[in-house]
């Protein structure tokens, strides 16, 4: 965890400073500050520092890492489809979820999935991300023509090209996903049809909801059980207690003891994850009471009522 904050702000730091070079000639005072902010330190005489007197930075071709772009580019994709997923369903993030089944179309894809499986998780708040492989046939798609660019280029013969494409197997779907593009012939006539020119959808599972994008296409189990669902509230709960630590003016390394208003949801929470709870807010002990507490907020319709003293 330590190399990882430390190589977090090393980037954030080349960034931020390549970013007040290449802007200066644009906004010359900002980014004047923003540069002196950041190399002052490091400099000896810091009333002489400008940006404006930096060389603009050339390109190191040595940096470029082109794979590990696409690996996070797929593994962007695949984060934005499940909180698009989360979103349609009214699934708040903190609330953690089963599984998400990944299904790519090559070998490749599926090794940079792998390879990028534990970002995704932390990013979309899930337990597992279940890789499928090219040939499985769990994700069910159909295809259906893109009326608006098909319309004008085939005319009568759109009806016949969507009966067709209605009876695609689907392995002529991953075929066409594949290679790009799909060939019928009809009244003799060879026609051509590209990826641009359809719709290809993916049926929801039950319990799962599905979503596409390009090659990648994800299900979500969407169903949350109690065990799900008292994580859910305890990470809720864990983000209003360091709200609450911050606007009480307490140190990042503060201990406290936390008071918690008793009710059932409260006690089957703490049951289950006390433990947890207590080391991510650095809580002494915690303890329950029948009295109502000072502060109070809302988790998926309950009220919390709670109060917290530096130990």
């Amino acid at each position: 965890w330590a190399d990882d904050k430390l190589s977090a702000f090393q980037t954030l730091y080349e960034v931020l400073k390549t970013f007040s070079i290449l802007a200066s000639p644009y906004i010359p005072f900002i980014t004047d500050w923003l540069y002196k902010n950041l190399t002052d330190f490091y400099v000896e005489n810091p009333q002489e520092n400008s940006v404006h007197l930096q060389d603009f930075p050339t390109v190191n071709e040595n940096n470029i890492d082109t794979e590990l772009e696409e690996k996070m580019d797929l593994a962007r994709r695949v984060v934005y489809l499940v909180r698009y997923l989360r979103k349609q369903e009214k699934i708040r993030v903190r609330q953690p979820l089963k599984q998400v089944l990944v299904a790519a179309l090559d070998n490749k894809t599926q090794q940079y999935l792998k390879d990028t499986e534990h970002i995704i998780k932390a990013e979309v708040n899930v337990k597992e991300v279940a890789l499928l492989p090219p040939d499985s046939n769990i994700i069910v798609k159909e295809v259906k023509p893109n009326y608006r660019v098909l319309g004008p280029k085939l005319g009568k013969k759109i009806k016949q090209v969507g009966k067709l494409l209605k009876e695609l197997s689907q392995e002529q779907i991953k075929q066409l996903e594949q290679t790009g593009k799909i060939e019928f012939e009809i009244d003799g006539e060879k026609i051509t049809l590209t990826t641009n020119d359809v719709e290809i959808l993916s049926k929801d599972i039950p319990g799962w909801k599905v979503a596409s994008d390009g090659k990648i296409t994800i299900a979500l189990d969407v169903e949350i059980n109690e065990d799900l669902y008292l994580e859910g509230i305890a990470r809720d709960l864990i983000n209003r207690i360091q709200n609450l630590r911050k606007e009480t003016g307490l140190e990042i390394t503060d201990r406290i003891i936390l008071t918690l208003t008793k009710n059932e949801l409260v006690e089957k929470v703490l049951e289950k994850l006390e433990d947890y709870i207590k080391q991510e807010v650095l809580a002494e002990k915690i303890i329950l009471t029948e009295e109502k507490q000072q502060h109070s907020f809302e988790i998926e319709k309950n009220i919390f009522y709670l109060n917290l003293s530096k130990t």
